[in-house]
This record gives structure tokens, C-alpha cells and sequence, in this order.
């Protein structure tokens, strides 16, 4: 299983920058470590508002997912 440093290294690679300075990769590498934490603290969310109803579960995450994409694709057109 790869871990937070490991997700991080594939992001750094594919979205900053080669010439960005260190303040901005400091930066945005706090962000990328922020943004996974509230991923996780949301994920605790679900599973304690489902409890054992995995339908609920996947319907929450499914939304978030798809908030996502919508997120991206109109990112995307700007």
C-alpha cells in the first residue's frame, strides 16, 4: 500500500511546476498533506453516519466523487 509521502511524490511530479520555488512547493505540499487528512477525517464521517449500511456508504462517496470530477471539469474549461 503506498503511503502519504507516496501519493505526494506523484502529485509533485505531475502538477508543480519544475521551476517552482521552494516557498510554493512547501506551500502546496501543505496543502496536499492538509486536503488528505480532511479526506480521511471524511471518510470517518461516513462510516460513522452508515454505520452497517454499505449502500449509504457508497452512495456518500460516489457524490464526493463525482462533486470532484465536476470540480475538475470546470477547471479544466477555465
Amino acid at each position: 500500500m503506498r503511503t502519504v509521502k507516496d501519493w505526494w511524490d506523484n502529485f509533485d511530479k505531475l502538477v508543480i511546476p519544475a521551476g517552482a520555488g521552494a516557498v510554493q512547493r512547501t506551500e502546496m505540499r501543505r496543502a496536499f498533506y492538509a486536503g488528505f487528512f480532511s479526506c480521511l477525517e471524511g471518510s470517518g464521517e461516513i462510516v460513522d453516519a452508515c454505520g452497517d449500511d454499505e449502500n449509504l456508504g457508497a452512495a456518500m462517496m460516489g457524490n464526493l466523487h463525482d462533486e470532484c470530477i465536476a470540480f475538475a471539469i470546470r477547471e479544466a474549461k477555465k
